[in-house]
């Protein structure tokens, strides 16, 4: 069974598709055997932390509530409980997708991640759309 970790900023469905992506491929993970787990940067009592079917492990503190989209700094995400927790954890799974960018789990993830053999994939959702609307093949330059 493969063991994969994601790591986003906010699972608040307010804060877009992301999240929606994440709980859609659940469905065909859990028939093709697999475990996912997320780390976020929300507070562990936010109201929308409990409405997954897979674990959510929120390591931002009450000063960082939910992706107030009011405050810059709160918007980026910051907390100090996602670099330990990154340590401390990511060896645990198979692989570990970082979702978004422009974030402090972004930041986290890049500090930790290369360091630690895990294999991991950025999937930067949809600020990247129209590079991926075709497929441009360059020749090799000798």
């Amino acid at each position: 069974m493969i063991r994969i970790l994601h790591i986003i900023g906010s699972t608040d469905p307010r804060s877009g598709g992301p999240i929606e992506g994440i709980r859609q491929l659940d469905v065909v993970m859990k028939k093709l055997g697999g475990h996912r787990d997320i780390v976020t940067l929300d507070y562990h009592r936010a109201s929308h932390i409990d409405n997954f079917g897979f674990k959510v492990f929120a390591v931002g503190d009450q000063s960082s509530p939910s992706r107030s989209w009011l405050r810059p700094l709160s918007r980026y995400g910051y907390t100090p409980g996602l670099l330990p927790w990154l340590e401390a954890h990511v060896t645990d799974y198979d692989c570990v997708i970082v979702n978004g960018l422009w974030n402090y789990a972004t930041f986290a993830s890049a500090r930790i991640l290369p360091q630690s053999n895990v294999p991991y994939f950025v999937f930067t959702h949809g600020m990247l759309d129209p590079w991926f609307r075709k497929i441009v093949i360059a020749p090799c330059k000798t």
